[in-house]
């Protein structure tokens, strides 16, 4: 198994809910209208119409009639988590614990549906739930070679002294970049954060942040 902790994020939609009209009876009417002239035996056009539109849909927190306004798209901005290690109970305590998740059902091993509240942003959650679940420790670091690991070390002592929010990227050539601020808002910040956890993914470089 890896040892790099990853997650992969996939927007969760319904494909029936968003496929299918939003007011089927008016799809109706307009077949009706196109056969002008024509007898209609309204009921056969109604029931050949709704024999193919599913009245329920299946969703990962339950069944839920077909346009229903307490449908998780409705409610939620949803989104499937994949990761390449167990979801545990302190995992799944981990995820909860972050603002502006509201719901979360763990679905297998290594599958999660995440909804996030209204007044919350995905990419926040995302960040915070990466760098709480994927990201190390400097201590845990396995940086072999013993002068990067001091440049890491003497850098992350500046930025604690400098700034309350940073993160150092550890490229695997030993290359270092880093971001850090005040605020943890910071909309550049969070989407340096974001870079970085995808060039972990893909690189297999370190990332060391102040949330540790």
């Amino acid at each position: 198994m890896s040892s790099v902790r990853k997650i992969a994020w996939e927007k969760w939609e319904d494909e029936v809910e968003q496929n299918s009209p939003t007011n089927p009876f008016s799809q109706l009417q307009s077949s009706a209208k196109e056969e002008e002239g024509e007898e209609i035996d309204i009921t056969e056009l109604y029931s050949g119409f709704i024999s193919e539109l599913p009245t329920i849909v299946s969703t990962p927190v339950g069944m839920y009639r077909l346009h229903d306004r307490m449908s998780p798209t409705k409610q939620f901005d949803c989104w499937m988590g994949y990761t390449n290690f167990d979801i545990t109970e302190e995992v799944k305590d981990t995820i909860e614990s972050i603002g502006g998740v509201e719901v979360l059902v763990v679905l297998t091993r290594y599958r999660f549906f995440l909804g996030v509240a209204k007044l919350f942003n995905f990419r926040d959650v995302r960040v915070e739930a990466e760098n709480a679940l994927c990201n190390i420790h400097i201590e845990e670091a396995k940086i072999e070679d013993e002068s990067v690991r001091r440049e890491v070390e003497a850098l992350q002592k500046r930025l604690k002294a400098e700034s309350k929010h940073w993160a150092i990227f550890v490229f695997p050539n030993g290359e270092l970049d880093y971001a850090f601020t005040d605020d943890k808002d910071d909309d550049a910040f969070l989407e340096k954060m974001i870079v970085y956890n995808e060039a972990r993914v893909i690189s297999g470089g370190i990332v060391v942040n102040s949330e540790d």
